[in-house]
C-alpha cells in the first residue's frame, strides 16, 4: 500500500495478511494446547511402577532378623496416600523380600510412634501392615485380582493374619501362610511367609509378579486415619494390579538396577511429543510469516 509521508515521497507499507495466517494461528494454538495436556497426562497414564529384586533364600518366620535377611534388598515404604483420608501420617517402613520354591517372604520394620488398635474393628482400621502379590502381572487398566493375587494383611499389636482374595483365602485354609509381630522401641517389626502354590503360577528366576506394600496408621484415634504406600499414591491398589510395582525374582548375579529402571518407552513418547510440538511451531511460523503488499 503507497502513502506520503511529509517530505512528500511515496512509501511502502506492508500489511499482513490476517486471512492467510490467522486460522492457522488459532489452529496451531489449539494443538498446543493439546500437546500439553497429552505431555501432563504421560506420568499418569504410563507411569513406570517402581521396581525391586527378591534374592533367593529361606528364613525363619519368627520375629527375629536372621542373618540371610543381609543380602536382601531393601525398599522405602513412604508415600502419603490421600485416597481415603486427608491425614499426612509420619509412619514409614523399610521392606526386604526373599523367596524360594515354596514362598515369597517379607521383613518389614515400620517407625510407627503411636501404637494403637480397637479390638472388633475392620483389621484395616487398626495398626496394620498389608502385602499385595499378584502373579498373573495384567496391567490392564481397571483389572482386579484374580485367582493368581493374595492381599496379606498382619496386625502391628497382635500378629494376627487377615486379607482377601483367592490365593490369601487358599493359604489360610490349608495353613500355608504364616506371619508374626513383634513391637520394638521404633513401632514393630513383621515377618510374612506366602505360599506361591496358592498364586497359581510358577517360580523361578527372572519371573516377575505385581507387588505393593501398604500401611495402615492409626494415630490412636480408634480408626485409620492415614495410609502409606510403596508404589504410587493410590490406595485402591490393593484392589487393582495395574497399579502394582514389579517384583523380580532373582539371584544374585541377575540383579535390576532399581534405582535406574528402563525409560525407553517413556523417552520415546517424549521424543514424539517434542517432534509434534516442532512441527507445529513451524507451522505457525510459517503461517505468521505470510505476508503480501498491499
Amino acid at each position: 500500500m503507497k502513502s506520503i509521508d511529509a517530505t512528500g515521497n511515496f512509501t511502502h507499507k506492508t500489511a499482513l495478511n490476517r486471512s492467510s495466517w490467522r486460522p492457522g494461528h488459532f489452529l496451531a494454538r489449539a494443538f498446543l494446547l493439546v500437546l500439553i495436556m497429552l505431555i501432563l497426562s504421560i506420568n499418569t497414564a504410563y507411569a513406570i511402577p517402581k521396581r525391586m529384586n527378591a534374592i533367593k533364600g529361606t528364613p525363619i518366620i519368627d520375629g527375629k532378623i536372621d542373618e540371610i535377611w543381609s543380602k536382601a534388598e531393601t525398599i522405602d515404604v513412604k508415600t502419603k496416600s490421600f485416597t481415603f483420608t486427608t491425614y499426612a501420617s509420619p509412619v514409614t517402613a523399610k521392606v526386604k523380600t526373599l523367596w524360594d520354591e515354596d514362598n515369597l517372604y517379607c521383613l518389614a520394620e515400620i517407625n510407627d510412634p503411636v501404637l494403637s488398635g480397637t479390638l472388633g474393628h475392620d483389621p484395616w482400621e487398626r495398626d496394620s501392615i498389608e502385602f499385595l502379590v499378584d502373579q498373573s502381572m495384567n496391567r490392564e487398566e481397571g483389572h482386579h485380582f484374580d485367582e493368581h493375587g493374595g492381599h496379606y494383611r498382619v496386625d502391628a499389636l497382635e500378629g494376627t493374619l487377615s486379607g482377601r482374595y483367592e490365593a490369601y483365602e487358599l493359604a489360610v485354609r490349608n495353613g500355608t501362610a504364616s506371619a508374626c509381630s513383634v513391637v520394638t522401641d521404633y513401632g514393630y517389626l513383621v515377618e510374612i511367609a506366602m505360599p506361591w502354590s496358592t498364586l497359581k503360577g510358577k517360580v523361578k528366576p527372572g519371573v516377575m509378579v505385581g507387588f505393593q506394600v501398604a500401611i495402615n496408621d492409626d494415630p490412636g484415634k480408634g480408626r485409620r486415619d492415614g495410609i502409606v504406600l510403596w508404589n504410587g499414591e493410590d490406595a485402591w491398589s490393593v484392589a487393582h494390579t495395574w497399579k502394582l510395582g514389579d517384583l523380580r525374582l532373582t539371584d544374585e548375579n541377575g540383579l535390576w538396577d532399581i534405582e535406574n529402571p528402563d525409560t525407553g518407552d517413556m523417552i520415546l513418547l517424549y521424543c514424539l511429543c517434542a517432534l509434534a510440538a516442532l512441527f507445529i511451531i513451524c507451522g505457525q511460523h510459517l503461517f505468521r510469516s505470510r505476508k503480501r503488499v498491499i
